[in-house]
């Protein structure tokens, strides 16, 4: 079982949102066409949060929201990785940032993080929490007030099962890397004084997953596992590293995330960084039903719409009692 995984709460707090993404003959690891466009899986955000006085970041996803018109508020839910949330307070979100550009702040006004184990219990939990916030829309410009307000929100979907391998795509913000001839022995390094290399951009990467159950002292759940191969660098084949964690996993549907990215075998510090060497793996929690009940509950719990002034916007998909009606009727 993957001994990284024991440590994820301390490697969220070594560095920033950090996003690999290889091209091609293994050249560089920042092209530029692995850098999402403005409105692209703009549900995916940046989140800063904050434990004494340290600040860190990570990725989440947004699942639902619902707009009060009377009052001008916006509740958003979002999924991410649960040692993101354990034991932090909600510092900042922003709606895409991207070659050093600060992105949208979105300014909430409260927030509520709930963890895996207020969701789920304290047995077998996954590394997968829930974050509500509340945004004054007052406090906003009306073209910012209106990309929120219409943003359209993820679905949650049921993660491939069995032992086939299947294709994903990941989302996340940070700091990248590249290869370095004066360390042959890593595949990617990143730079610290490489401004290309630093966090604030929002890239995506692809690879072939397999499921696999993730264990370690704190968590126990359904996951998937993938790797960094040379390989796979041929094929384009990327990989999440520290503070990626909470950021969308897609397999067929771009609309609808199977998981989220929680953590990645490790790395060795540098001088000028640290080096990824190649056979590197990622994991990632996989959704299934009672994950996205658990979700989806704690949304509801916190985004109740009153009938006379709520607007909602956007509904997940309920994958378990869609199911379970359907059966009924038949």
């Amino acid at each position: 079982m993957p001994a990284a995984n024991d440590a994820a709460m301390i490697l969220r707090k070594t560095q920033l949102v950090v996003s690999l993404g290889l091209c091609t003959g293994l050249a560089a690891s920042v092209p530029k066409d692995q850098t999402a466009k403005f409105d692209e899986q703009g549900a995916v955000m940046y989140f800063e949060f904050y434990e004494g006085d340290a600040k860190y970041a990570g990725s989440m996803d947004m699942f639902h929201s619902v707009y009060d018109r009377e009052n001008n508020l916006l509740y958003m839910c979002f999924a991410t990785a649960d040692h993101n949330i354990r034991d932090t307070k909600l510092s900042e979100v922003w709606y895409y940032k991207s070659g050093g550009r600060p992105g949208i702040s979105l300014k909430p006004e409260s927030y509520q993080f709930k963890t895996s184990t207020q969701m789920f219990g304290d047995g077998k939990i996954p590394d997968l929490g829930f974050v509500g916030i509340k945004i004054d829309l007052s406090r906003h410009i009306e073209p910012v007030r209106d990309l929120l307000i219409n943003l359209a929100p993820l679905k949650l979907g049921l993660a491939p099962t069995g032992d086939r391998p299947y294709d994903i795509k990941a989302y996340g913000y940070g700091d990248s890397g590249s290869p370095d001839r004066d360390e042959p022995d890593y595949a990617y390094v990143h730079h610290n004084r490489m401004k290309d290399e630093k966090v604030g951009t929002k890239r995506w990467y692809t690879n072939n997953a397999s499921n696999f159950n993730v264990k370690s002292s704190i968590y126990d759940f359904d996951g998937m596992k993938y790797d960094l191969t040379k390989e796979g660098g041929t094929r384009n084949e990327g990989m999440g590293l520290i503070g990626d964690s909470g950021g969308a996993i897609f397999a067929d549907d771009p609309k609808t995330m199977i998981g989220v990215f929680t953590n990645f075998d490790g790395k060795d510090v540098l001088d000028e960084g640290y080096g990824i060497k190649w056979g590197v793996n990622g994991y990632g929690v996989r959704f299934n039903e009672t994950y996205i009940k658990g979700l989806d509950d704690a949304c509801k719990a916190y985004a109740v719409p009153e009938p006379s002034s709520a607007l909602i916007l956007a509904v997940p998909v309920f994958a378990l009692l869609i199911r379970k009606f359907r059966t009924a009727a038949a």
